[in-house]
């Protein structure tokens, strides 16, 4: 899969974006781009594109978690 991901946040509140890409090419045109390589790495995960919070012990996406409880996480 051609997915790169972000970790922004602090310890407490992390966020893991991803995105994908049709093929590699596109991923590392978007790499080359500005300062997106200091940004932004490959992923390993098999997560899909979007964004996420470490609850439970695992990278939830935010669309899955409750709003009064991500304002926790």
């Amino acid at each position: 899969m051609n997915a790169i991901e972000k970790l922004t946040g602090t310890m407490k509140r992390n966020r893991l974006q991803i995105k994908t890409f049709k093929t590699s090419l596109d991923m590392h045109t978007f790499l080359c781009k500005g300062d997106n390589a200091c940004h932004w790495r490959e992923s390993n995960k098999e997560l899909k594109r979007g964004t996420y919070a470490f609850a439970g012990g695992q990278w939830q996406n935010v669309k899955n978690i409750d709003p009064s409880a991500l304002a926790h996480f």
